[in-house]
């Protein structure tokens, strides 16, 4: 499936309506943590977060949060995404531009929380090289805290970026 024109580029204070809207979509929210417009206009604003719009023709369809946790030796966490068109391909588009992005930082690995019932969602990452990795006690706990926190039911999916040993 070929999706044209998939950029990525920052999040202004501009783009905060379209932002909202896509995170309070029902589509959307049912699986996704939701934000204040501070909580986004701080995350904009602050160096360990990537808060970027997906584009698609120079058009906003999407946004990406994620954390770098380098500093933590945790590579980085992908918090969130989010796109308004569903089932064509532009997710899957804006991680891979997302991971190319990562290149000069070089993590070795990019991580996320899923929502175990979102299986579409499951299907994407698994598509893209993530796998589930039981992580338990005091080691979630600390990826947790990192992170802000995740629903206690969620799946915790990671990609290796280095190459191996």
């Amino acid at each position: 499936m070929s999706v044209p024109d998939i950029t990525l580029r920052p999040t202004s204070g501009d783009d905060l309506d379209f932002v909202l809207g896509a995170e309070g979509d029902p589509a959307n929210s049912q699986f996704i943590g939701s934000w204040s417009r501070e909580e986004h206009g701080e995350a904009i604003s602050h160096s360990k977060y990537f808060h970027l719009l997906i584009l698609q023709n120079q058009q906003p369809v999407g946004y990406l949060i994620a954390i770098d946790l380098q500093d933590q030796k945790q590579g980085v966490f992908l918090k969130r995404i989010v796109v308004s068109m569903k089932g064509k391909g532009v997710g899957r588009q804006a991680i891979v531009a997302f991971i190319e992005s990562l290149t000069l930082m070089q993590p070795c690995n990019l991580w996320l929380a899923v929502d175990a019932e979102n299986t579409r969602a499951r299907r994407t990452y698994e598509a893209l090289g993530f796998d589930e990795k039981p992580v338990l006690g005091d080691q979630r706990a600390q990826l947790d805290m990192a992170v802000g926190g995740f629903p206690e039911s969620s799946l915790l999916m990671f990609k290796g970026l280095c190459p191996p040993d």
